[in-house]
């Protein structure tokens, strides 16, 4: 298959007020995404809203995005990817969110039973004006 477009909305409601002696809390999410691929060429993105309300305390809405996008070299076998994702942890607070920016690629020995996969992201913290450098490297083998 060439081609293909999908797309997926999700909604959860789950109150946990008052079943433990802590503080607990009912959370809604909403959610959504969508997926296009075509000859090679990916593109991926996804938002969420967050509602929480604890039993004590003030109620807190959080919201994220994510966006990936990449290509599927015609051999097979090597992958290249961006990517982009945003989260705020509380919409009523100025300037705390996180940004996260980076780049991934995958190299497929075997398709998905064995491969080599790596990225590089830098995460940005608005709130304590801290940046984080990361880079992760794995191996998949499945037998």
């Amino acid at each position: 298959m060439d081609q293909a477009l999908g797309h997926f909305r999700r909604y959860e409601e789950n109150d946990l007020r008052g079943t433990t002696t802590g503080i607990d809390t009912a959370r809604e999410i909403l959610g959504g995404d969508i997926v296009f691929k075509y000859k090679g060429v990916f593109a991926f993105a996804e938002a969420f809203y967050r509602d929480n309300d604890p039993e004590v305390g003030l109620d807190t809405e959080s919201e994220g995005v994510h966006y990936q996008v990449g290509y599927l070299f015609p051999n097979k076998q090597f992958e290249a990817a961006l990517r982009f994702a945003q989260h705020d942890p509380n919409v009523d607070v100025a300037n705390d969110a996180q940004t996260e920016k980076g780049v991934a690629g995958s190299w497929y020995f075997n398709k998905h039973a064995y491969k080599v996969q790596g990225d590089y992201r830098q995460i940005e913290n608005n709130k304590t004006k801290q940046t984080n450098d990361e880079f992760r490297l794995q191996l998949q083998f499945i037998f």
